[in-house]
Formats: C-alpha cells, sequence, structure tokens
C-alpha cells in the first residue's frame, strides 16, 4: 500500500503562533488526573533511549530513494528532487524555506548493505564512539580522509553528519519540528548555511540567534559519469516574522533542551537508509 501525504493527519492548529501539529493533545479528563497529581509526567519512558526514538526528518529523494520508486514505501506525489518529510509523507517540492534552530553533529558507521547493514558504531558527541571500534574520534583511523570503501574511496568510513532541527515555512503555517540532516556531498550546504547565519547581526553587531533567520533550500542535480544525485543550495530568505519569534524561541529552547540531556539525535534507520 503506497504511502500518502495526507493532510488529516494533521490534527491541531494553533490560529495565535500558526504552528501545524501532528500530535494529539491529551483529552480533558487526563488533565484533570494530572493536576489532581494522580498521573506521573513520563511514566513508561524510563527506560527509553535516544536510539529507541524515531526522529521525523526531511529528505531529499535520491534517485535510489524507494519513497520515489513503485513499491510499498512509494509516496504519492513524490519524485526524485524533492524535499519531503519521512513521519507524515507530506512533499514540499524542490524547495523549502526554512527556520533553522540550532546544529548539532554525530557520527555513524555503518556495516556494508551486502553484510545486512547495521550501524557498527556511533558517536553522539562526535568525541567518543560506542561500539565496534569505539573508543576516541580523533585518533581512529576510521574518521580520517581517504578511509572511506576500506581506503579506495574519497572521504570517511565513519560518516560524519551535520544535523539541523528546523520549522519548515508552509501555506499552513510552521510545520512541527524535524531534523534537516547533510551528510558527505551534503556537508558544503551545511556549511553555507552555517557561514550565512554567523554573519547575521543585530544592531548592536552581536550575533543574531540561528532561530532568527528565514532560508531556502532548492535541490539541484549533479552528474559524475553515471552517478546522479541531488544536493540542496542555500539562500538567505529574510527574518523570522514578528509573530512567529515566539513559536521559533521556544522550539529552540526545546530542541536545546534535550540535546543537553542527551536526548535529540537522528532516525538513524533512515540515514543508513537514505542516500543523501
Amino acid at each position: 500500500m503506497k504511502k500518502q501525504a495526507k493532510k488529516e493527519e494533521i490534527v491541531k492548529k494553533s490560529a495565535a503562533s500558526e504552528v501545524v501539529s501532528i500530535v494529539p493533545s491529551a483529552p480533558d479528563y487526563l488533565e484533570a488526573l494530572a493536576g489532581q497529581g494522580q498521573i506521573v509526567a513520563g511514566e513508561g519512558f524510563e527506560e527509553v533511549r535516544p536510539s529507541d526514538v524515531k526522529v521525523p526528518r526531511i529528505k531529499i529523494a535520491q534517485p535510489l530513494s524507494p519513497e520515489a520508486q513503485e513499491g510499498p514505501d512509494q509516496i504519492q506525489g513524490l519524485k526524485q528532487g524533492m524535499f519531503f518529510h519521512t513521519l507524515t509523507g507530506d512533499v514540499y517540492g524542490s524547495t523549502i524555506t526554512f527556520i533553522p534552530l540550532l546544529k548539532f553533529g554525530n557520527r555513524l558507521l555503518f556495516k556494508n548493505m551486502d553484510e545486512g547493514g547495521g550501524i557498527l558504531c556511533r558517536s553522539m558527541d562526535m568525541k567518543t564512539g560506542d561500539g565496534e571500534p569505539g573508543g576516541s574520534c580523533i585518533s581512529c583511523p576510521l574518521s580520517r580522509f581517504g578511509s572511506a570503501r576500506d581506503g579506495q574511496g574519497k572521504g570517511t568510513a565513519c560518516n560524519e553528519f551535520m544535523n539541523f532541527p528546523v520549522l519548515v515555512v508552509t501555506e499552513d503555517g510552521l510545520s512541527e519540528t524535524a531534523i534537516l540532516s547533510f551528510k558527505s556531498t551534503h556537508l558544503d550546504a551545511a556549511k553555507d548555511l552555517i557561514g550565512k547565519a554567523r554573519m547575521r547581526r543585530l544592531k548592536d553587531k552581536s550575533q543574531a540567534p540561528m532561530w532568527s533567520g528565514l532560508y531556502k533550500a532548492t535541490t539541484e542535480l549533479i552528474v559524475d559519469g553515471k552517478l546522479r544525485w541531488y544536493v540542496p543550495k542555500i539562500e538567505n530568505a529574510g527574518w523570522v516574522s514578528a509573530k512567529d519569534v515566539p513559536v521559533a524561541k521556544a522550539a529552540y529552547d526545546f530542541m536545546h533542551q534535550l540535546r543537553e540531556e542527551g536526548r535529540l539525535t537522528t532516525d538513524q534507520e533512515t540515514l543508513e537508509a537514505s542516500g543523501d
């Protein structure tokens, strides 16, 4: 059965903030029990780890992406070179306007797909790996340039990701937070985004918050022999509107708190499967 970008999945919209949410609100009777102290927040999640949670991502449909091909994972209306939301199936087209909230990095070492795939080693802080080989990322030979494909390829065997929790600007307002991840051929776009964000200044010349800027990403096709893939190109698109400032600031505060607590990570399963 094909996945579809169903608008009926959007169950809540705040007129004040214009944030579209796919998270259902608790019914009044649960709120009443919580107010009476009969419900303890977070019960049942005591042993949930960051790796147990599938965090939604904004992805680019690549030539080999199953979401853009005939099959059970196909998303209706999605074509190569389009951005889409991995959780809702929403298709944004070849251009998105978004608000980056913050940047965080991580490393993942994948097992070869012809050997079954999977994650061999991961580092959530870019410093220490957990798995095989594990240990210090700085001293690990698999993090050095030229280690890809058993030393026969460019880049590193251990994949470095630059991740940005973002709010996508849609006709309905601001979307729920999702992760926009950059690796390998996309790292230049991530660096470009950071560079453009760092140039933004307030009137007193101080650094403007990352979440205060609007940016536009447009996909561009790259052809190298028989290989074809899409990369994002980043442009400035103005400033967050006055009415959206409280929303962007609150989203940043929440994401920053999750990162401080070690609970903000990426959808590693989707990262492994993706070509972006």
